[in-house]
């Protein structure tokens, strides 16, 4: 009885030992660390916009600094703020001004006060510059139809934005009639004047007859806006220029 009582007090010894060697361990590989999960790569920003930033943490105590880093060797960095609650989130406004880079080398760093804990953004993400407002930027509708009653008359009607900041003089445009891809006709037409933010409008009435060649004749409208660019539009913008309508006209 005494050595079954010893054997059994052997056995506790040993499995108290076992665990407490475990619950050892598990603390001793417990260690703190901060690791970034926004922006973690592959995100686009413009400068003005804001970043969500968010991270997780463990056995971190006290508050935590947030940095911005571009490139890939030793860059440029730049401090979001040093010093700040360790919540997992922080929303910065990217400045427009005072970030003197950009493009698509751009990593996050959460970090201890004293920086000897930290985590960055898994891969590279992009901040692009502001677009500036343009000075110029047109835009055009085109609607064509036939009136199949009274007078029976082809009626193109025309819609030109002034989009930009600036107000616009002498806008000049060129519109052409295409049937099959022909050009049938062709004419301009212009505003004097175009102030920011109103759309201009133009009607034209022509006789189906004299410019449909068939009974039944598919026809298209391009609409041309300042085809000279004489209002030096941004090129990038242009594309905005071209407005067309396809439609029918039946003749008696």
């Amino acid at each position: 009885m005494k050595k079954f009582s010893l054997i059994f007090i052997c056995f506790l010894f040993t499995s108290f030992n076992f665990h407490y060697s475990q619950i050892q361990l598990k603390r001793s590989t417990m260690r703190p660390y901060l690791k970034v999960t926004a922006p973690n790569g592959g995100e686009k920003y413009t400068k003005g916009e804001y970043i969500a930033i968010r991270w997780k943490s463990n056995l971190i105590h006290g508050n935590v600094k947030i940095k911005l880093k571009w490139g890939t060797g030793g860059g440029g960095w730049f401090v979001i703020t040093d010093n700040t609650a360790n919540s997992g989130k922080y929303k910065y406004d990217i400045p427009v001004k005072g970030i003197g880079r950009h493009g698509d080398q751009f990593r996050i760093f959460v970090m201890t006060l004293d920086e000897k804990i930290q985590d960055a953004s898994d891969s590279m993400f992009t901040i692009i510059n502001k677009q500036p407002v343009p000075k110029v930027d047109l835009t055009c509708s085109v609607y064509s139809t036939c009136r199949k009653w009274g007078t029976d008359k082809l009626i193109i009607s025309i819609k030109v934005l002034n989009k930009g900041t600036r107000t616009l003089h002498d806008v000049l445009f060129n519109y052409v009639i295409l049937q099959a891809g022909t050009m049938v006709k062709q004419d301009g037409a212009g505003f004097g004047v175009m102030y920011p933010g109103v759309w201009y409008k133009a009607k034209y009435e022509f006789n189906p007859e004299d410019i449909l060649s068939s009974k039944h004749r598919g026809y298209s409208v391009k609409l041309f806006v300042d085809p000279d660019n004489k209002q030096l539009e941004p090129e990038h913008l242009r594309g905005d220029n071209t407005a067309t309508r396809s439609s029918s006209c039946i003749k008696k």
